[in-house]
């Protein structure tokens, strides 16, 4: 008989909190929904419009299938004003793989 190999499948979403005055939180929860652990998960990249979030990079360890990782990402007021359109972007790392993804055109609180 042949045995499917297990499969990372990962969604990634974000939460928005702050303001420009005190700078931006993000809350983001990386989910795998695929059949197998993605092991060494880091989350590398995080940008909200030009700013650059912190502390990065950010290590999970390992995220089992059906599990999820949550990180909390940094950026400065600078990313824009309160009720601004900005690019909410993350990217990074597991195991045997990459992940990416432009979560949407986030307003800021």
């Amino acid at each position: 008989s042949v045995v499917q190999a297990p499969t990372v499948v990962l969604t990634t979403t974000a939460t928005l909190a702050g303001s420009s005055t005190s700078g931006y939180t993000a809350t983001v929860t990386v989910q795998n929904t695929g059949t197998g652990p993605a092991s060494n998960l880091t989350l590398t990249s995080a940008t909200l419009g030009t700013a650059t979030g912190s502390p990065l990079p950010q290590t999970w360890g390992t995220i089992a299938a059906g599990a999820t990782g949550i990180f909390t990402v940094h950026y400065p007021g600078s990313a824009g004003a309160n009720g601004a359109g900005v690019a909410e972007k993350y990217s990074g790392t597991y195991t045997g793989g990459s992940f990416g993804a432009t979560i949407r055109s986030a307003t800021l609180p």
